[in-house]
C-alpha cells in the first residue's frame, strides 16, 4: 500500500482523491511516541491535529479531587485534537498513549487551510464530529436506562465494530482494555466490571488474548447489550 493510499485508512481522509491526498501529505508529520506520553494537555491552546497510525490513546479528564476519569479510548484510524483547532478554544481533555504508538500530526494552519480547500475533508470532519455526538448521546441514555452488564456489553460491542480484527474463532479488539478505564467509560466501579467480564467469559462470549480481548460470539454479546445484531453505530 502506498503512503498516499494508507491515508485513506483514517476516517478523516476517507474517499479523498489521490490528488487531494498528495496535496495533504507534505503537511503531515510522523512521530513515534512511547507508551504513557501525554500528547495533549487540557486547557492548552490547540496547535495540532493528531492521527493514530498505530497504537492507542486514552482521553481523560482531571477531577477536583485529583482523580482521573477516562472519557474515550481511541485506536488506529482515529483522530484527536481537531475540536480546539476549529473553535480556537483550549483543549477539552488530556490525551495519553496507552502503548508505543505512531502518530501523524498536522499543525493548525495547515489543517484549517485543508478544510477550506478540500470539501470532502470538511464533510468527513462534520461526519466524524456528528458520530461522536450521537455516541455521546447514546452513552448518556445508556447510563440512565441500562444495567452495568448491559452497558459493558454495549461498550465492548462498540469497540468490536470500530476496531475489530477477524481472528480464529472470533473478533479481536486490539486495544489495551483495562478494567479501570472500562469502569469509567460506563459509569461504574472496577469491581462491577470485573464481575460482568467474568460472566461474559463464563458464558463463552469473550476471552482474553495477549493484546486486547477476543469476542467469540458477537450475536450473543449484542443480546447482552440489549442491542440489535446489525450494530449500534448511528
Amino acid at each position: 500500500m502506498s503512503a498516499v493510499s494508507h491515508l485513506r485508512s483514517f476516517s478523516l481522509f476517507r474517499e479523498l482523491s489521490d490528488e487531494d491526498l498528495e496535496k495533504l501529505s507534505p503537511a503531515l508529520h510522523r512521530r513515534q511516541v512511547a507508551a504513557g506520553t501525554l500528547v495533549i494537555t487540557a486547557e492548552q491552546r490547540g496547535e495540532a491535529l493528531y492521527l493514530i497510525a498505530r497504537g492507542s490513546v486514552r482521553v481523560f479528564l482531571d477531577e477536583a479531587n485529583g482523580a482521573q476519569v477516562t472519557v474515550a479510548l481511541l485506536g488506529a484510524g482515529d483522530s484527536v485534537g481537531e475540536m480546539s483547532l476549529i473553535d480556537e478554544g483550549g483543549r477539552s481533555a488530556h490525551a495519553m498513549t496507552l502503548e508505543d504508538s505512531e502518530l501523524l500530526w498536522m499543525d493548525r494552519r495547515a489543517f484549517l487551510d485543508a478544510v477550506r480547500h478540500v470539501p470532502l475533508l470538511a464533510h468527513n470532519l462534520l461526519r466524524d464530529l456528528s458520530q461522536r455526538l450521537r455516541l455521546a448521546n447514546l452513552q448518556i441514555r445508556s447510563l440512565v436506562t441500562l444495567s452495568v452488564p448491559e452497558r459493558l456489553a454495549r461498550q465492548l460491542l462498540l469497540f468490536c465494530d470500530r476496531y475489530g480484527q477477524a481472528t480464529e474463532g472470533g473478533t479481536r479488539i486490539p486495544l489495551p482494555l483495562h478494567q479501570n478505564d472500562l469502569a469509567e467509560l460506563i459509569g461504574t466501579s472496577r469491581e462491577s466490571v470485573n464481575r460482568a467480564m467474568s460472566k461474559l467469559r463464563k458464558d463463552g462470549i469473550l476471552k482474553d488474548s495477549t493484546v486486547g480481548l477476543v469476542i467469540l460470539d458477537r450475536k450473543r454479546l449484542a443480546a447482552h447489550a440489549a442491542t440489535p445484531v446489525s450494530g449500534i453505530n448511528a
